[in-house]
């Protein structure tokens, strides 16, 4: 679970990394989570291997949700 938005690496650049880097599990599940996105942002960040995405801001309740369903328990 990572934002879009940070001062070093983006989200993007962080599911970038993460999707092409052997030493990762590639099964790994990513939810980013943004307040402020456009609509083609999120259909890169699908196409880059994102498996989920949350928008700010968001509850407690509604973060676990969306955990829940991405891994599928």
């Amino acid at each position: 679970i990572s934002d879009v938005y940070m001062p070093e690496m983006d989200g993007i650049e962080l599911l970038q990394k993460i999707k092409k880097d052997d030493t990762i599990n590639p099964d790994i599940k990513v939810i980013l989570v943004s307040g402020v996105i456009q609509e083609n942002q999120l259909d890169t960040l699908y196409e880059f291997g994102m498996d989920d995405f949350l928008r700010k801001p968001f509850t407690s309740i509604a973060l676990a949700d969306k955990i829940k369903s991405v891994m599928k328990i």
